[in-house]
């Protein structure tokens, strides 16, 4: 049981830290924050940009950052780059849910493990006295399953969990490359125009 507690303290501990912090939206992709970032390339403050992601350490200004930097690049090179910056940031959404996955794997089996040991127990009681007390054999049986339930008890929802922040965390990061493409098409569209206007005020 001891193990099966530990395993249950680690399990609460990374689901409260991804639900409440890690895997928050409102941190990783504040609204206002992409707001400015649309305004300042409607301005064509690039540098301004810059600055304020810099200052920033939501999980989308690497990706802000990799796009405006690269606007000028062709499509294929400059989502490659993008897709590279996002498993990068993927990975440290994911942190600590491989040890979730390992927790909602191993439980279970840690379960398991308990009640044979106690099984082996209790048979070995019975070769060296007899089955005795059938009442007493039935509370000996049951309490070696304890740390089966205990171990699905802890398995099973931190299983759910681990499932559905991964699902999370791509979602994350999918919707960040999207808003960090619109940047860009947003900051090519913004250059374009300031280019038409020199050539313009030249001719």
């Amino acid at each position: 049981m001891v193990p099966l507690c530990l395993c249950s303290v680690g399990a609460v501990t990374i689901i409260i830290h991804k639900a409440f912090w890690g895997l928050k939206r409102g941190r990783l992709i504040p609204k206002d924050l992409v707001a400015n970032f649309f305004a300042l390339i409607e301005q064509g403050k690039f540098s301004e940009i810059r600055k304020l992601a810099y200052s920033s350490s939501s999980a989308i200004t690497p990706l802000v950052i990799c796009a405006i930097d690269n606007a000028d690049k062709p499509r294929e090179l400059l989502v490659e780059k993008l897709e590279t910056v996002g498993r990068i940031q993927a990975q440290r959404l994911n942190r600590m849910l491989s040890s979730l996955g390992i927790i909602a794997s191993i439980s279970p089996l840690l379960g398991l493990l308990g009640t044979v040991f106690g099984m082996i127990k209790t048979f070995q009681v019975i070769g060296n006295f007899g089955i005795g007390n059938p009442q007493q054999l039935a509370a000996g049986i049951a309490e070696a399953l304890i740390t089966t339930a205990a171990g699905l008890i802890i398995g099973i929802p931190a299983l759910v969990a681990y499932r559905a922040f991964i699902s999370r965390s791509n979602t994350l990061i999918l919707e960040m490359e999207h808003i960090s493409l619109e940047l860009v098409e947003a900051t090519s569209s913004n250059l374009n125009k300031e280019q038409t206007k020199a050539r313009q005020s030249n001719l």
